[in-house]
């Protein structure tokens, strides 16, 4: 009885063993049992490790997020902004998973990748998914483009204030119209 008890734990030892080396373990385990532990042993020690099962395992690895956080000290609406350019290439899309919270906000592709925006306790937290970690751009800070729009406003306000003549606000006008 101790015999087999002892067989038993050698033929999982063996199959423990097989495991360490990207083979299987339940076939070793099996094939101890009927064999022997030792010759199992001797055999995987000349037959090393299994490089087949080791690149499936690398390539299953690859599958599991990377997951990368940023903290940073922007403005939300600036980092935002920034995050965005930071990741242009990535084709990202807003998530219909946004909530809705307006400091937070979740950005994916059809690959698999993405970046959660978020404002925790002041603070503007980035978390991205399969990309590369978001790096603060220039430390520069990226305006949205200006429209004419926000240029008409302007100069209607100075007009308004008396800081510009009426031919000087139809001057600007015509000007800002045309481009």
């Amino acid at each position: 009885m101790e015999l087999v008890i002892g067989w038993i734990i050698f033929a999982g030892l063996a199959g423990f063993y097989a495991s360490k080396l990207n083979r299987n373990a339940l076939g070793y385990f099996i094939l101890s049992i009927f064999l022997s532990p030792l010759i199992t042993f001797i055999f995987l020690l000349i037959a090393g490790e299994n490089k087949n099962n080791q690149k499936k395992a690398s390539l299953e690895s690859k599958k599991i997020y990377q997951r990368y956080r940023t903290e940073v000290q922007l403005d939300y609406d600036k980092a935002l902004i920034k995050a965005l350019k930071f990741y242009e290439n990535y084709n990202l899309y807003p998530s219909q998973y946004n909530t809705d919270d307006d400091y937070e906000k979740v950005f994916k592709n059809d690959n698999d990748q993405s970046f959660v925006i978020k404002k925790v306790n002041g603070n503007v937290i980035i978390e991205s998914s399969n990309l590369p970690v978001f790096q603060d751009i220039n430390n520069e800070i990226i305006e949205p483009k200006k429209t004419n729009v926000d240029d008409l406003v302007k100069i209607s306000e100075l007009f308004e204030k008396g800081l510009l003549t009426k031919e000087e606000f139809e001057a600007q006008k015509t000007k800002l119209l045309n481009t």
